[in-house]
């Protein structure tokens, strides 16, 4: 009997880059959390710290071309929001009209007489 090959090898490769992806997420945990204990640390007081982390959260782009990118996203995502709003809005629309009631179909003599449109009994 001739042995086929498992594919182990992939396997082992997606596992090492699950592993080399954990190891990069620890780093950076461990590396938020050394930078929020630190003022801690060097004898400053929990206020001091969470006002530290507070002025970083809230400093803009030390760049124009930054900020200028930052105002463009937030328009186009706000065009995009009220486009998708307004095509929401047709859908709804065009649902509403779609099951509104109709009148029933006028049936004449010869409808009647060759049973179209008769319920199935």
């Amino acid at each position: 009997m001739t042995e086929t090959k498992t594919g182990a090898d992939p396997e082992a490769g997606r596992v090492q880059s699950i592993a080399a992806q954990l190891d990069a997420l620890k780093t950076d945990i461990l590396g938020a959390v050394r930078e929020m204990v630190a003022p801690l640390r060097e004898g400053g007081s929990a206020q001091q710290a969470a006002q530290h982390r507070e002025e970083q959260h809230l400093e803009r782009g030390s760049n124009l071309a930054d900020q200028i990118d930052a105002a463009v996203a937030k328009v186009l995502a706000g065009r995009d929001a009220e486009q998708a709003k307004a095509d929401r809005d047709a859908k709804v629309d065009k649902l509403i009209e779609a099951s509104a009631e109709k009148p029933p179909v006028e049936r004449k003599r010869v409808h009647r007489v060759m049973g179209w449109g008769e319920p199935a009994s």
